[in-house]
């Protein structure tokens, strides 16, 4: 069993489930997660912090278990942008990539995730069989992307979408 912290990011009182987005390596959205019945509808506000606790690394078995106010969610968090990797023909484990964004500076924070969405000379059922752990590291007016295949190697282009938070 594991906890995350996640932002919530839209809620269904008929279902009494959740939209989230994950704060953590993952950084990607979950979606229907079920919530635990002791929390009322009436705290399930978008854009407050949620504890998530799984009980697989996959996320298939899954609840909210508490929810809190987040002291402000930036407003950069709204502007998601896109990018696209390009890991080679040849399959590698990892590689690091560079991308230049006026927006980032040395003490930003920056959250990603793959794109589900169809890269540059690929089908989108391609995306399906790679599963990539990405980490960011910034710079000024640039950030650094690590990405490592989850389940041995990669290759070809993929989809990246991010988020920059000016940080402090």
């Amino acid at each position: 069993m594991s906890q995350y912290k996640a932002i919530l990011k839209a809620y269904n009182a008929v279902t009494h489930t959740a939209t989230v987005f994950l704060m953590s390596s993952f950084n990607t959205y979950l979606y229907s997660v079920p919530v635990a019945l002791n929390i009322p509808p009436s705290e399930m506000i978008a854009d407050r912090y949620v504890c998530l606790t799984a009980f697989s690394s996959a996320f298939t078995d899954c609840v909210i278990t508490a929810v809190w106010n987040a002291a402000s969610i930036p407003l950069s968090f709204q502007k998601m942008k896109q990018t696209e990797i390009d890991f080679g023909t040849a399959p590698v484990a990892e590689k690091e990539f560079t991308v230049t964004d006026a927006d980032v500076t040395a003490t930003s924070r920056i959250v990603g995730c793959v794109a589900y969405v169809a890269p540059t000379g690929k089908e989108l059922d391609e995306l399906e069989c790679d599963a990539i752990d990405l980490k960011f590291s910034p710079a000024a007016g640039s950030f650094k992307i690590y990405a490592k295949g989850l389940e041995g190697y990669v290759s070809d282009k993929f989809k990246v979408y991010y988020i920059v938070d000016k940080g402090v």
